[in-house]
């Protein structure tokens, strides 16, 4: 579990539920969000830069055989989104 210290709740609510279109839970959120394809992380950089999120390092083939990028939160923290061939969080169903 990762808890974020910001400066602005409201804009941090904004961020993550409106920009990122991630539901606003109970839970802490995590530091890295797993997708399912090159080509979904291509297009989730691809809506984040059109959105005007700061884009720390544009997403490309990483030595551990997935795919990934960064950028960064209002209060500049670092996320990374990645497709990783060899390890999958979601339900066996979902592959």
């Amino acid at each position: 579990m990762i808890t974020l210290g910001v400066s602005d709740l409201g804009r941090a609510v904004s961020f993550y539920k409106d920009i990122l279109g991630w539901p606003l839970s109970k839970h802490s959120v995590e530091n890295a969000h797993n997708l399912k394809s090159e080509e979904e992380v291509k297009h989730f950089f691809e809506v984040l830069k059109g959105k005007g999120v700061l884009i720390a390092k544009e997403p490309v083939k990483a030595d551990w055989g997935g795919y990934s990028g960064y950028f960064k939160d209002p209060d500049g923290h670092l996320w990374e989104v990645a497709y990783n061939p060899a390890f999958w969080i979601g339900p066996r169903s979902g592959r």
